[in-house]
């Protein structure tokens, strides 16, 4: 878990590599240290995090980022399932995730939860907050992106281009001078503005003659053609630049979309509230089946327990029946539900094509104090199939 990584194959996981320093750093500490038995995982998540946050040793960097391959590729077919780009793939997704391994490791604060949860969380709003800055640059005209662009990323851009310190020079003071007279007014959103007027192009023109003279060499002076020629030019650099990089191109000076212009924001929050009641719906199908196959005894303390709200002693007095044979019917009949779910979650598993790992024992007792909560919520609904 510590000492090993996942090897794609075909687009999706393949198998797991294990690397013979890790592996025999980790031989070692079980050697001269006894983890906490009751959670072992845990111990040496902590253990590896706080002597990467002491000493930022690149042994302890490398067995956290050996664990956090499962949340990582996880994350990545989250993304992809969410996302279709001619462009992109798993691998991509699954590289772009290790971009923000630090970050997770500097972000993450044990007191409030699991790291592989809290890195599968990060990373996935990062990797979505991407892609939808992606889309919404792909949706921009040209004249949008030049509006929407910061200054700091668009000499970014300039200069991976490799341009001389002279063309950025020009290229920037065109820029500013575009944005000073091209102010849309439009209604409905800054994606699609369109080009600017005749008159726009002259009074850019004529702004950046007279603001020349302040460049330092001076540049020579330029018409409306060649100023929108320049502009054309640094559209296709910063749209070029956005698509090479893993972070975001707008910056502080970003004009924030208009909520009607942002239609991927808009699909993936249908998407997730699609997904989250999928999820519910089929929790609801493998539980209520389950219950059907469930011995009529079991479902009777079950109908009695979560239906009518008796106590275990109530149940023991109306059906005459000593209180330990009502306790194990009802504890079985809670751990045969608790397996239909472990099992689901194995096969969704499977089905999505994530790593199949078993749940911890944390886990299945966090799924268990789930369970019990649905079956109390749903007391009114099971009762006829508890019958």
């Amino acid at each position: 878990m510590f000492s090993t990584f996942i090897h794609l194959e075909a687009g999706r996981f393949g198998y797991w590599i294990p690397d013979s320093n890790l592996r025999q750093s980790m031989q070692s500490c079980l050697e001269t240290t006894k983890p906490d038995q009751s959670d072992p995982e845990n111990f040496w998540v902590k253990h590896w995090h706080e002597l990467w946050q002491e000493h930022k040793t690149d042994l302890a960097r490398m067995h956290l980022f050996a664990y956090l391959q499962e949340p990582m590729y996880w994350t990545a077919g989250q993304i992809l399932k969410k996302f279709t780009s001619p462009q992109r793939n798993l691998e991509d997704y699954f590289q772009d995730s290790h971009t923000y391994f630090e970050t997770v490791l500097t972000k993450f604060n044990p007191q409030a939860g699991t790291l592989k949860s809290f890195a599968a969380t990060v990373l996935l709003n990062v990797l979505r907050n991407h892609i939808r800055e992606e889309g919404e640059a792909a949706l921009c005209t040209e004249w949008s992106l030049l509006r929407r662009i910061g200054k700091k990323r668009l000499l970014e851009a300039l200069e991976q281009q490799g341009l001389t310190t002279a063309q950025i020079t020009q290229y920037c003071l065109a820029w500013k001078c575009f944005k000073e007279v091209y102010v849309p007014r439009q209604r409905g959103g800054t994606n699609r503005l369109p080009e600017p007027t005749a008159e726009q192009w002259e009074s850019i023109a004529n702004i950046y003659n007279s603001e020349r003279l302040n460049l330092s060499p001076p540049s020579q002076s330029c018409n409306a053609t060649i100023i929108k020629q320049w502009l054309l030019q640094t559209e296709r650099i910063v749209r070029k630049y956005w698509y090479s990089s893993p972070c975001t191109v707008f910056d502080e000076e970003v004009e924030l979309p208009d909520p009607s212009d942002s239609l991927i924001t808009q699909w993936i929050a249908a998407e997730d509230e699609w997904l989250r009641k999928n999820q519910q719906t089929q929790i609801y199908d493998v539980l209520i089946e389950t219950i059907s196959r469930l011995k009529p005894e079991w479902k009777l303390v079950l109908k009695l327990y979560y239906c009518q709200n008796l106590t275990l002693q109530q149940i023991a007095k109306d059906l005459n029946k000593p209180y330990c044979w009502v306790q194990q019917r009802v504890h079985k009949a809670q751990t045969v539900l608790l397996l239909a779910l472990v099992d689901w979650g194995q096969t969704c598993a499977e089905v999505e094509g994530r790593v199949n790992i078993p749940p911890t024992p944390n886990q299945v007792n966090s799924m268990s104090a789930i369970l019990k909560q649905w079956l109390k919520i749903r007391c009114c609904e099971l009762e006829s199939h508890l019958s």
